[in-house]
């Protein structure tokens, strides 16, 4: 997939089908996080909803990061610090 960087996801997500990845919006997905504390487990993804494409697709546009198998955070400057990572992911 093409990486179009943040910029370019905005302008084609409001070009076509709005501002929406999937069937969930940037600002929903970017809700969830926040509820979440910045770093969300897959399962948790997917019992919101969000699926695996939509997954690949916001780490291709740098929206997310996947510091570790099976998690997801959050990659905006207001997003997690490093300790909230770490006590999240920390077996």
């Amino acid at each position: 997939m093409a990486n179009f960087g943040y910029f370019g996801l905005t302008y084609l997500l409001r070009r076509g089908n709005g501002n929406r990845i999937g069937m969930h919006s940037v600002e929903e997905i970017e809700s969830l996080f926040r509820r979440h504390g910045w770093v969300m487990r897959r399962g948790e993804l997917t019992q919101e909803g969000v699926h695996a494409c939509t997954l690949d697709r916001l780490i291709d546009e740098g929206l997310i990061l996947k510091p570790r198998t099976g998690y997801y955070m959050w990659a905006a400057e207001d997003g997690p610090d490093e300790l909230a990572l770490l006590l999240r992911i920390a077996p």
